[in-house]
C-alpha cells in the first residue's frame, strides 16, 4: 500500500470517529472534553437543549441554552427557547424576562412575541398582552384578541368593584378572570383573597393563597432586589395595596399555621399567643378566634373561651364547631340553661347526632339536679327561719 493511500485512510478514520463523537454528545446531551468545535459551538448546545425539552427535561435544557447564550448572548432564538423551557416549569416571571431579550434582539420574532403574549395573559397583563398580539404577525388569531379584550374588562370591574367596597362582585369578576386565562395574576388572586377575607370566609382565603402563583419576587427583601436578574423585573408593575394585602394574608396565615403546630405538641400557650399574633392583623378571623378559644379551653380558661366563641359566631352565625366549643365551655363552668339551649340548637343543625342527643339529656339531667338541690336548700332555709321564729 502506497504512504498516499494509507494517509487517506487515516483520515477516513478521523472523519468517522468525530461524526461518532457528534452523534455521542447529542444521544448523551452532554459536550466531549476533546470535541473542541462542538463544544464551543451554541448552535449544537441549542440542539442538545432542544433535545431535553423534547423528553420533558426542562432543567438540562435551561442550562444548555444558557451555555449558548454565554457564547452568543446575540441570538434571539437562543432567549425564546430558554423562555419555553422556563414557561414549561411554571417559571412565568423569568420566562417574561427571556422573551424580552429575544424581541429586543429580534422585535420581528413573532414566536416570541406570541408566547410573551400570552406570558402577559396568564400575569393578568391584558394591555401588555395586547400589545404583543399586534406584534406577533400570523401566529395570532382573532380568539387570542378577543381573550385578552374580555380579559382586560374583567380586571376593569374588579378594580371598580374593589374601589367602592362590593367584596361579592370583586370575588364574582376576579373568579371570572382567573377562569378567562389570568390563571397566574398576582393582582387578580390578591383581589379574590381580599374578597374572601372581607367575607369572613378565611379559609377559602387561605387556599387561594396557597394555589396562587409564588409572589416571592413582589415580597422581595432589599438584598435580593440588588441581584440583576430581579432589576429588570422592576418593570412589572404590583401595587403596593395589593401588596400590602398579600404581606398581611401571609402574615395570618403563618400565624395559624404556626399555632397549629404548637397546638399538635400540646404547647397551648404558645399556640394561644400566636393565634392573637394572627388577630391583630385580622381581628374578624373566626377561624382564628375559634382556635384560640380551643386552647382557651385546654388551658382551663373556660370564660375567655366563652368570649372568642361568641365572637366567632357575630362573624359566622353558622360555624357549628364554636357553637360546640361553646357549649363545652358551658357544660365545664355548669351553666346548664345556656348549654342545653346550644345543645338544641345544635341538634336542629346536626339532626341524628347522637353524641349531640346525650349531652342534651346529660345537660337537662345535670340542670334537673341542680334545681332539686336549689329546692332543697331554700326548704332548710325555710325550716331554720321558721324555727327561729317560734323560738322567738
Amino acid at each position: 500500500m502506497l504512504l498516499g493511500q494509507l494517509g487517506n485512510l487515516k483520515k477516513q478514520k478521523r472523519i468517522q470517529q468525530v461524526s461518532t463523537d457528534e452523534k455521542f454528545i447529542l444521544q448523551k446531551g452532554r459536550v466531549l472534553m476533546g470535541n473542541i468545535v462542538n463544544k464551543l459551538d451554541p448552535d449544537v448546545l441549542k440542539s442538545m437543549g432542544n433535545e431535553h425539552y423534547k423528553h420533558g427535561r426542562f432543567e438540562q435544557a435551561i442550562a444548555l441554552y444558557n451555555q449558548a447564550i454565554t457564547i452568543n448572548p446575540k441570538n434571539a432564538c437562543y432567549y425564546s427557547n430558554k423562555s419555553a423551557a422556563l414557561l414549561s416549569l411554571n417559571r412565568l416571571i423569568e420566562a417574561v424576562i427571556e422573551c424580552r431579550e429575544a424581541i429586543q434582539l429580534d422585535p420581528f420574532y413573532y414566536n416570541a412575541q406570541y408566547r410573551l403574549a400570552r406570558l402577559y395573559l396568564r400575569l393578568g397583563e391584558a394591555e401588555k398582552a395586547l400589545e404583543h398580539y399586534e406584534k406577533s404577525g400570523p401566529k395570532v388569531d382573532r380568539r387570542d384578541i378577543s381573550e385578552a379584550q374580555n380579559l382586560k374588562r374583567m380586571i376593569r370591574n374588579c378594580i371598580e368593584a374593589q374601589r367602592v367596597k362590593d367584596y361579592v362582585t370583586l370575588l364574582h369578576m376576579s373568579e371570572n378572570a382567573l377562569s378567562s386565562g389570568a390563571d397566574s395574576a398576582p393582582q387578580i388572586f390578591a383581589m379574590r383573597a381580599e374578597a374572601l377575607i372581607k367575607l369572613h370566609r378565611h379559609e377559602e382565603a387561605y387556599t387561594i393563597i396557597q394555589k396562587g402563583p409564588n409572589f416571592k419576587t413582589c415580597l422581595s427583601t432589599r438584598s435580593m432586589m440588588e441581584s440583576v436578574q430581579l432589576k429588570r423585573l422592576q418593570n412589572f408593575d404590583i401595587s403596593n395595596e395589593i401588596i400590602a394585602i398579600l404581606r398581611r394574608i401571609k402574615g395570618v396565615a403563618s400565624a395559624r399555621v404556626k399555632g397549629n403546630e404548637f397546638f399538635k405538641e400540646s404547647k397551648y400557650i404558645e399556640a394561644c399567643c400566636m393565634y392573637t399574633e394572627g388577630l391583630e392583623q385580622d381581628p374578624y378571623n373566626s377561624v382564628l378566634l375559634f382556635n384560640r378559644a380551643t386552647c382557651r379551653i385546654k388551658l382551663g380558661q373556660f370564660e375567655k373561651g366563652v368570649e372568642d366563641c361568641n365572637a366567632a359566631l357575630v362573624l359566622r352565625p353558622s360555624y357549628t364547631k364554636a357553637r360546640v366549643r361553646r357549649a363545652d365551655c358551658y357544660v365545664k363552668l355548669e351553666r346548664w340553661e345556656a348549654a342545653i339551649q346550644e345543645f338544641e340548637m345544635l341538634l336542629q343543625e346536626k339532626q341524628g347526632d347522637e353524641e349531640v342527643k346525650r349531652a342534651l339529656i346529660d345537660a337537662k339531667i345535670q340542670l334537673k339536679r341542680e334545681r332539686e338541690e336549689d329546692q332543697k336548700q331554700r326548704k332548710l332555709c325555710n325550716e331554720s327561719n321558721l324555727v327561729l321564729v317560734i323560738s322567738n
